[in-house]
């Protein structure tokens, strides 16, 4: 099954070895959670207050700057260095589509995406 981890009744397996999973979670990188930044409101009432203050432009830019130095190339080397072999990530839908529902975003994704590369590349 190439390098996809099994289960073996309790134990889970990746080529023919034993794994032990020790983990983080990156709680309020793509989920802003109120109770973390200690801020009111969801998610997605903390995004329209600070679109209502910066404007549509800035509150993407405050975004992209929030998640960029949220987490990067020397915290993954880090977390390696503890031992840290899997990251829990919470996402918020409204990164993926639109308010419909009907329609993707790629900032997601993209985002996603740059998170991937740092844990291949720190193989976590």
């Amino acid at each position: 099954m190439g390098n996809f981890v099994q289960v073996d009744g309790t134990r889970l397996i990746r080529n023919g070895r034993e794994v032990k999973l020790t983990g983080i979670g990156l709680g309020s990188w793509l989920n802003l959670e109120h109770y973390m930044v200690d801020l009111p409101g969801t998610d997605s009432q903390i995004h329209e207050t600070i679109c209502d203050r910066l404007g549509d432009a800035d509150a993407e830019r405050f975004q992209d700057d929030f998640v960029h130095s949220f987490i990067g190339e020397e915290d993954f080397r880090f977390l390696k260095s503890l031992g840290i072999n899997l990251v829990r990530v919470p996402l918020n839908y409204r990164l993926f589509v639109d308010e419909s529902g009907l329609a993707l975003r790629t900032k997601g994704f993209q985002y996603f995406d740059e998170l991937m590369v740092l844990a291949e590349k720190n193989e976590i």
